[in-house]
């Protein structure tokens, strides 16, 4: 067997803390925030999740989060790929974008490809294992452990590396914590040559939780736009759970611009998601201010459904307010993981190209790897190129 596969998983974060908890669902919300321990558990059973989850580095605070999981439904990374590489990803962004919530979603959406039948799978994981598959093309074989254990193979296949080998001028940023998840260690080698983050050289990011997607684009967007070609990834996070006017410092700046007459969780849920619309429409200023807007192609992906309006104890939520958000009464894991995939480009505005065969985030990067006339080995990738008939 070839030493450059990535190691056969053992046990896992996973099974360490559903061992404590005895439930899955739990287990795995605890893993994505392991503050939430105190809700289900005793103080006693609370610090055993602790020290399994996080090798027993401290109690975490609202500035330092468990490492070993990622924060749950984080907003999460925006990629842009040409000039820019846009792959953000937001949990069910299929449900936010409307023309008058969110109109530069919504644009991005109908007049760019169109993909009527998106899948993101949950993987058994949250957000590491939404981001690992939408950039490595991959199927998450190690909960929680994925991106950490990919980093020691060779991941010359991802857009970053395709595209540096093309001298573009590369950069990953994300608006929380440089350390969390070890994207400082991670993400330098996924193709990009720097990674600036919160307490890793992005700087003038509000300290609240969630941090402003709005607030790092507009930091970073003078740093590259003259060095083009650009490739540029974002982790966003605006978006992340809980979605509560305490919790969610998102949903408190954009409360009143949702016109929503639903559950509050619901409410405060869009509008923590409105953030990202902000960001979008100042990305996409910015650029047709730059006269590059149709040479950049921004690619917009989710890393997960929002588990946060789950019903949970962990979530402090008494129903399933996914249902309501869903608009239905019975839900299944395709219906849960439905979700919406943008590529938009300003010269893709007029052309009404659309894809209604199923996709998912593995085809992700073979799709833009033929888009972008790239040479690779299509045997290599698990997904397709949705665009072509030809085997892989």
């Amino acid at each position: 067997m070839s030493d450059n596969l990535v190691p056969e998983p053992q046990s896992t974060i996973f099974d360490a803390v559903n061992a404590v908890v005895g439930n899955e669902d739990e287990a795995q919300a605890i893993i994505a925030n392991p503050s939430l321990a105190k809700d289900i558990l005793g103080n006693d059973d609370a610090s055993a999740v602790k020290s399994e989850c996080c090798g027993g580095h401290g109690v975490q605070s609202q500035d330092h989060e468990c490492a070993c999981r990622s924060d749950g439904i984080e907003l999460k990374g925006v990629d842009e790929i040409g000039r820019a590489t846009a792959a953000d990803v937001k949990e069910a962004l299929h449900q936010v974008i409307d023309p008058e919530l969110t109109p530069t979603l919504y644009r991005m959406a109908t007049k760019g490809i169109q993909f009527t039948d998106y899948y993101q799978p949950a993987w058994g994981g949250s957000t590491t294992t939404g981001e690992f598959s939408n950039v490595t093309g991959l199927v998450p074989a190690d909960v929680g452990m994925c991106m950490k254990q990919a980093v020691y193979q060779d991941l010359f296949l991802t857009m970053g590396h395709q595209l540096q080998k093309q001298n573009y001028y590369s950069a990953a940023y994300h608006n929380h914590n440089a350390d969390y998840y070890d994207r400082n260690k991670t993400h330098t080698k996924l193709g990009y040559d720097r990674f600036l983050a919160r307490y890793g050289g992005l700087e003038g990011i509000t300290p609240v939780w969630p941090e402003s997607d709005l607030e790092m684009i507009d930091i970073s967007v003078p740093q590259y736009i003259d060095q083009q070609p650009f490739s540029i990834y974002y982790m966003t996070v605006s978006g992340h759970c809980g979605y509560s006017l305490k919790d969610n410092a998102m949903s408190r700046k954009n409360y009143d611009l949702v016109d929503y007459d639903g559950s509050e969780a619901v409410k405060c849920y869009l509008a923590s998601q409105l953030e990202l619309e902000k960001a979008m429409e100042s990305l996409i200023r910015q650029l047709e201010e730059a006269g590059i807007a149709n040479d950049t192609v921004i690619v917009i992906s989710p890393d997960h459904y929002p588990y946060g309006l789950e019903r949970s104890a962990t979530w402090k939520n008494a129903k399933n307010y996914l249902k309501e958000l869903y608009g239905v009464t019975e839900m299944n894991r395709f219906s849960r993981d439905n979700n919406a995939l943008i590529i938009w480009s300003g010269c893709l505005e007029d052309k009404n190209l659309k894809v209604e065969t199923p996709v998912y985030s593995l085809d992700i990067l073979p799709t833009l790897s033929n888009l972008f006339g790239l040479d690779y080995d299509s045997r290599l990738l698990v997904g397709r190129d949705v665009f072509s008939d030809t085997e892989p």
